[in-house]
């Protein structure tokens, strides 16, 4: 998405460049963080119960995500 974004307006080519340095390092760090995230999550959710409540509250909070999309609409 940078790239589409800024790459037109880009005078200078390392611009570029530092983008996709930028987004391998913050892609890095994000991967990095979700797997730590779910090794710390797997403990605590060991019983079909509580599974069951965390796709609740997950899937709660993806609808919840949406409602700026649909109010801008």
């Amino acid at each position: 998405g940078t790239i589409t974004a800024y790459a037109a307006i880009a005078a200078f080519p390392w611009n570029i460049a530092i983008q996709v340095g930028l987004s391998l390092v913050m892609g890095a760090a994000s991967c990095t963080a979700w797997a730590l995230f779910g090794t710390a999550l797997r403990p605590v959710l060991s019983s079909p119960r509580a599974v069951r409540a965390f796709n609740i509250v997950m899937a709660a909070l993806l609808l919840a995500s949406l409602y700026p999309v649909f109010m801008d609409a």
